[in-house]
């Protein structure tokens, strides 16, 4: 299985750069993913509901026995684009 950490974690994108600043107004938790499926960005909503640092993504929040199917199963929707 392939991991979902971004290499490049939250740091800017010249692309992201405007869609960040309208998802950290919006009032629900949104992040986004580049063309291989790894996080990206994390707005302020996801990162404080979820406690989590903005280097990880949301696969590090699966329980390790779901982990697995949860992850094969985001990833087969990304590959086709669903």
């Amino acid at each position: 299985m392939r991991s979902l950490e971004s290499p490049i974690g939250t740091r800017s994108l010249p692309f992201l750069t405007s869609f960040s600043n309208v998802f950290e107004y919006m009032q629900v938790m949104a992040g986004i993913a580049d063309v291989d499926g790894r996080c990206i960005f994390n707005n302020r909503q996801y990162l404080t509901f979820t406690g989590q640092l903005s280097e990880l993504g949301w696969a590090a929040l699966l329980h390790p026995d779901d982990r697995d199917v949860r992850l094969s199963t985001y990833l087969t929707a990304h590959e086709a684009r669903t």
